[in-house]
């Protein structure tokens, strides 16, 4: 049976990756420990086109005239970007706590591109306040495999080199 270390969560703005660090039941067997994918979230409304969520094109002319004079005007969309975002920091954060709450784990290892791991630093009072460390990488990993995940952040020193089947080390 595994036992879980940790969790990881690699997410950007559309999409958010959840994993498990995990012992591994028979380490002469296989490479120890491993990053498991527990969970995805997908970000729905990072899924809607700008034409979809913006329907007029943002400027206008007078009266419609072809060729007249227009004039522009701000119609706040990366202040709706950023608040899609920041709801879907706000979610990612919620099911990090209580996946690490539910498995007594101390340890949530936030990965993200730097726009988004500025709205998970937003969120993590709800990790810190229940007393689970955390910690920030600054990538976007979501496209990678666990493996390249779990090498990626082995290199910055956030989780433990791995020990190939039947090493002592």
């Amino acid at each position: 049976m595994s036992r879980t270390l940790c969790y990881v969560v690699v997410a950007n703005e559309a999409r958010a990756r959840f994993f498990r660090l995990e012992t591994v039941a028979s380490p002469e067997l296989e490479s120890s420990p491993r990053l498991v994918e527990h969970k995805d979230l997908v970000n729905p409304e990072s899924q809607a086109t700008a034409g979809g969520l913006f329907a007029s094109s943002g400027t206008t002319s007078w009266d419609g005239v072809q060729g007249a004079p227009g004039h522009g005007y701000d119609d706040h969309r990366s202040e709706h970007r950023d608040e899609f975002a920041r709801r879907f920091a706000g979610e990612i954060v919620k099911e990090a706590s209580a996946a690490a709450k539910a498995q007594q784990r101390g340890r949530v290892i936030l990965v993200a591109p730097a726009r988004m791991i500025g709205f998970l630093r937003k969120e993590t009072n709800v990790l810190l306040s229940s007393g689970i460390d955390v910690e920030t990488v600054v990538n976007d990993m979501t496209r990678l495999s666990c493996l390249d995940i779990y090498e990626h952040l082995a290199k910055k020193g956030v989780l433990p080199d791995r020990k190939s089947p039947g090493s002592s080390r």
